[in-house]
């Protein structure tokens, strides 16, 4: 049976549509609400993954991104 593509966006189904070469596979890590609007993903030599997201960019014009109160000192 093949998925709808909305059915492929969800993170239970998000590796199916990759194909890994020989030896190496594809392991789904972190997925909403863990991580929203990411904006760049990086790799060290340690094999650790570091993201950043986009916090209240733009919020007038996409009222869907994610917003956080700012703290005050």
């Amino acid at each position: 049976m093949a998925l709808t593509e909305a059915q492929l966006r969800q993170p239970e189904h998000a590796a199916e549509g990759l194909k890994a070469r020989e030896g190496l596979q594809i392991k789904l890590f972190a997925s909403e609400p863990m991580i929203t609007n990411p904006t760049n993903m990086d790799i060290d030599a340690r094999g650790r993954v570091w993201v950043t997201e986009a916090y209240n960019y733009r919020n007038q014009l996409n009222p869907g991104h994610p917003y956080k109160q700012e703290k005050s000192a």
